[in-house]
């Protein structure tokens, strides 16, 4: 095993300590002989130092952070360009709120009565925009008629109307009819018309073409009494017929500042056929028309008002007119947009001649028929009709006393 080497101090020195070796105090053979170590030499020799490496100390590397998650591509920023300033105002760039899937114009029926010194008429009018942008729109229009004459008429047309930008709607429209007489005769017609309106002004003009042939109302062959006396005996072979008129017309019209939307119209007609009187004339009509009405909503409208019309042939007539306007948006479930005054006008009924011009002629021949007084052999100009106490004239219809046949 190892021997530990220990360096004992047993007493001072003057010139320094003195160290023994302790194994030889400690591992002598004789207890009896006790030497003194021989002192060591001063200074005592060191051990060699014990050299360790030197520690270098290592820099503390803070972990790094997480990686940032990726940011989303963004794109690249676009340049506004600069507005010029906008122009001013104009009907036909209003957007368009609350219409059906972007309409602007939109459905509506209106009911319409019309009466007066010769006749009454119930009618119904469907106007629908089929195709239509901002400031354009083609419609159909069907029409539906009925008179206290039970006469009957049913018109279909198609339409266009155009916002020009400059306050002003220009608009053509083409038009077939068919109307059943009170003679159960049907008559055709096809009409054309152009339009000029804006919220002051009213410009139309129609053409009406018809069917050349005549219809048969009824026919007489047999003895006829003519004349100014109605008691000259003919012998006649007559037809009754009807026959449709081809014409025109027009009309002017102008707001005047009178309620909410009351309008002045007048203009001019001529129909004309052959073996008919010409039908010709004036006409006058006011209108004053109420919008929005509370009970039905945006785009109603109840219209009032009353026509003149003068002619050869009818003398003067005098028609009121009735008309209240149903929107149909609300079967779609959409509200009507607000228009302007001018937008609104875009809806406004066609106007044209609501019938079909139907006047009745006679043809035929007639010829005296010559009748022999048997008691005195002289030809009978004259008929006299007698009954026991008449009091007429002698005629067919007012036939006078036995006692003035003689």
């Amino acid at each position: 095993m190892g021997v530990a080497v220990v360096a004992l101090t047993l007493r001072p020195a003057a010139a320094g300590p003195t160290f023994y070796d302790l194994n030889s105090l400690l591992f002598e053979p004789s207890p009896t002989e006790v030497r003194r170590p021989a002192p060591l030499p001063w200074p005592y020799p060191q051990p060699a130092p014990i050299t360790q490496p030197a520690v270098v100390p290592r820099p503390i590397v803070a972990p790094l952070p997480a990686p940032p998650a990726p940011l989303a591509p963004t794109a690249a920023p676009v340049r506004r360009p600069v507005a010029a300033a906008a122009p001013a105002p104009r009907p036909v760039a209003r957007p368009v709120r609350g219409a059906i899937a972007g309409r602007k114009w939109q459905p509506h029926a209106d009911i319409v009565g019309r009466g007066g010194t010769d006749r009454f008429i119930g009618e119904v009018d469907l106007f629908m925009p089929v195709r239509q942008d901002d400031n354009s729109m083609w419609f159909v229009n069907l029409r539906g008629q009925i008179d206290d004459d039970e006469e009957y008429e049913a018109n279909l047309g198609l339409g266009y109307r155009t916002l020009t930008g400059t306050g002003w709607i220009w608009g053509a429209n083409i038009f077939g009819d068919v109307r059943e007489t009170r003679h159960d005769n049907t008559f055709y017609q096809v009409s054309a018309g152009l339009e000029v309106m804006s919220e002051v002004w009213d410009f139309r003009f129609n053409g009406y073409l018809v069917g050349t042939d005549a219809k048969d109302i009824s026919s007489f062959r047999g003895l006829k009494l003519v004349g100014p006396s109605k008691r000259h005996p003919v012998l006649a072979d007559i037809e009754l017929q009807e026959r449709a008129l081809a014409g025109i017309d027009g009309e002017v019209g102008y707001r005047i500042p009178v309620g909410e939307d009351t309008r002045l119209f007048v203009g001019a007609f001529y129909f004309d056929a052959d073996n008919v009187d010409t039908h010709a004339g004036l006409k006058a009509r006011l209108e004053t028309r109420i919008h929005d009405l509370g009970f039905l909503g945006p785009g109603s409208r109840l219209t009032l008002g009353v026509e003149v019309k003068n002619d050869d042939v009818l003398d003067t007539q005098v028609l009121a007119l009735a008309r209240l306007r149903i929107p149909l948006g609300a079967i779609t479930g959409s509200t009507p947009p607000q228009l302007s005054a001018l937008e609104r006008r875009m809806v406004d009924p066609v106007v044209r001649d609501i019938d079909i011009h139907v006047r009745s002629f006679k043809t035929g021949t007639s010829q005296d028929l010559i009748l022999i007084d048997s008691k005195t052999g002289e030809p009978i100009d004259e008929l006299l009709f007698l009954v026991a106490g008449g009091s007429g004239d002698g005629t067919e219809k007012k036939p006078t006393d036995f006692a003035n046949g003689s």
